[in-house]
């Protein structure tokens, strides 16, 4: 299992932008989608990304900790625009609603298209909240999760 786990360690650190399709067995390829479709991510999108296009940090990090990265960072001024609470629910939009009160949207836009999202998806994502399981929790934890189960040798 060490093996998988140091190819997904230098997919998700950027050593590497994508996989091969002779990177991973096929049994694995399967197992993985299967642990991972639950969740949301497509079989076109799953075989695009992990062998051509590759994810983007922010796919890879997950949108929850790329909130709380940012809230971190911007505590006081998010504290002040939303009555002293850095608390936002998920899937409502008022994380963003609290960046423009703040004026912090531009900073955030920045670091959005940092991590790999364009401007007016940013805009568009964020303001409706509405991601997918697997944008949610993050490629890296779901992976992680898979390959604490999975027997490299079966």
């Amino acid at each position: 299992m060490t093996k998988l786990r140091n190819k997904f360690d230098r997919l998700f650190t950027g050593h590497i932008r994508h996989f091969y399709s002779e990177d991973l067995k096929p049994k694995t390829k399967t197992k993985l989608y299967q642990a991972l479709k639950p969740y949301g991510l497509t079989q076109s999108t799953f075989y695009l990304r992990l062998f051509d296009k590759g994810f983007s940090p922010w796919e890879i990090y997950g949108i929850k900790q790329v909130k709380t990265t940012f809230i971190k960072a911007h505590e006081r001024e998010l504290r002040a625009a939303n009555e002293g609470s850095i608390r936002f629910k998920d899937n409502d939009g008022a994380f963003y609603e609290a960046l423009r009160k703040t004026e912090l949207i531009t900073v955030f836009k920045s670091y959005m298209f940092e991590l790999g999202m364009s401007l007016n998806t940013t805009q568009a994502r964020f303001s409706k909240d509405n991601w997918k399981p697997w944008e949610q929790k993050g490629l890296k934890n779901l992976v992680t999760q898979f390959l604490d189960r999975y027997n490299e040798e079966e």
